[in-house]
């Protein structure tokens, strides 16, 4: 009994291990990625939100955030983590920081829809427009109000320049994220006949 509870707690802490270890390097992910910017009216047009789209397509939803949340944090100590490589509180507080805000709603809600209606090849557009949906009306709300700017104003200068880029980041996340899982499908099963081999 014993010997079963010790194994048991190391398995416990190798799959926290594991995960801290994961999360860290999806953090690391978005931090490369999320710099690179093209500025497009008031709104700079980055790979953000793609790095956060492969990520909620490959990791469950404690683990996406974790990594927005940790991402989010970074930034506003001063690391040059967000768009232009810039850094700092004061960017978080802007006018665009609804923005940076909203990519851990992204996160979340576009994980936590996969996790829910399963890793369907449908369901990871799906999750990833209804994420950015999201991720438009808080980030938009934060700017109208910030500005004083009327929120159809707002989006229009906001939103409507980063439709179509978005719906190309979307798809190219989600022939990412279905490539990866028929890749662990055939991985597993691979597994399975060398397990059923090494029986017979």
């Amino acid at each position: 009994m014993r010997t079963r509870g010790r194994e048991d707690t190391k398995n416990v802490i190798s799959e926290r291990v594991r995960a801290l270890t994961m999360t860290a390097f999806l953090c690391a992910f978005v931090c490369v990625l999320s710099p690179f910017s093209i500025q497009v009216g008031p709104i700079p047009l980055t790979l953000a939100s793609f790095a956060i789209y492969i990520v909620a397509a490959v990791s469950p939803p404690p683990m996406a955030s974790g990594a927005l949340f940790l991402y989010i944090f970074l930034g506003s100590l001063g690391m040059p983590v967000f768009s232009g490589f810039e850094g700092g509180i004061g960017k978080l507080t802007g006018p665009t920081g609804g923005y940076i805000v909203g990519f851990f709603i992204l996160a979340l809600s576009a994980s936590s829809i996969i996790g829910v209606l399963g890793r369907r090849k449908w369901s990871f557009p799906f999750a990833m427009t209804v994420g950015t949906l999201l991720l438009y009306a808080f980030g938009t709300a934060w700017y109208s109000i910030y500005t004083g700017i009327g929120f159809a104003e707002s989006a229009a200068a906001c939103v409507l320049p980063f439709l179509l880029p978005d719906a190309v980041k979307i798809t190219a996340a989600s022939v990412i994220g279905i490539s990866l899982d028929s890749r662990r499908a055939l991985s597993r099963y691979l597994r399975r006949e060398r397990r059923d081999d090494r029986r017979d």
